[in-house]
């Protein structure tokens, strides 16, 4: 019994008395992760929850050691997003990186199916509208998520979207739409979800689902004098939508994007061209 509460107080201690530094953030993972079991059950375990948790929230990135203590010390999805919470309503001159460009990864540990999922989303979408993140710091907490299973390898996002594409739920399905990638696996939810929206008078949210669409994610790559793999692949996924879309408005919104990336891919190549054989 000496022996743990010589670990509690040295964690307590650790915490409390200094910033978190690369050193000390691995000693505590490692002192956390040793005792798990018996910090959860002690008494001291509220105590040092409150004392890391107020660190970790001030801390400039979460990188490994710091996500991993997040999963030891939150108990739920609930808890999770308050520590988020917590953590981007922090005043801007502290110098926290509030959004990490791969998002939380703490968060894999406590979303794990598709109401998690749903949870996350809605409250994303209420930190949007109350101006705690902007929509790409939104896109970066939920990409990461793009890939999740349940446990008959279904991927969670499509179920999710598969849900949403009802007249009831309507209203929020563009939202969803706009953070998931769209690909040839899903390409039939999102022709049913587009459909949906427009039968329902919500062209902005349509113009919005296709522009997100059409957009291209960082830089891309390509083999020596071939097209950008990226922008046909995008250009491929726009001309299936165009071809199952019936006659009018959807097919005028998609031929325009078509158009678009095609003369996108024409001055990638140009430039490319300018790049390999300076003048």
């Amino acid at each position: 019994m000496e022996n743990k509460t010589y670990v509690y107080a040295r964690v307590s201690s650790k915490s409390e008395k200094f910033d978190f530094t690369k050193m000390l953030s691995d000693n505590l993972e490692f002192l956390l992760n040793q005792f798990e079991t018996q910090f959860i059950k002690s008494n001291y375990f509220s105590d040092i929850k409150t004392i890391i948790l107020s660190k970790l929230k001030e801390a400039r990135d979460l990188k490994h050691h710091e996500n991993k203590m997040l999963c030891i010390l939150l108990h739920d999805i609930g808890e999770a997003i308050q520590f988020i919470e917590s953590r981007l309503a922090l005043e801007g001159e502290k110098l926290v990186l509030f959004v990490p460009f791969n998002g939380f990864e703490f968060l894999k540990f406590f979303v794990t199916n598709v109401d998690e999922y749903i949870f996350l989303s809605e409250k994303m979408k209420s930190f949007m509208s109350r101006g705690l993140i902007r929509d790409y710091e939104k896109k970066c907490i939920i990409k990461q998520f793009s890939d999740l299973e349940d446990g008959e390898n279904n991927k969670v996002v499509y179920q999710v979207l598969e849900k949403y594409i009802d007249e009831e739920n309507v209203d929020n399905l563009a939202d969803l739409m706009y953070d998931i990638k769209l690909s040839k696996s899903n390409i039939d939810l999102f022709i049913k979800g587009i459909v949906l929206l427009f039968t329902n008078s919500k062209r902005e949210e349509v113009e919005k689902v296709l522009s997100s669409q059409s957009c291209l994610d960082g830089s891309w790559s390509r083999s020596i004098g071939s097209d950008s793999p990226q922008i046909v692949e995008k250009i491929e996924l726009f001309k299936e939508l165009h071809n199952q879309f019936p006659r009018g408005y959807l097919r005028v919104q998609t031929k325009l994007h078509i158009d678009a990336l095609e003369k996108q891919l024409k001055n990638d190549m140009i430039r490319y061209e300018e790049f390999l054989n300076p003048r």
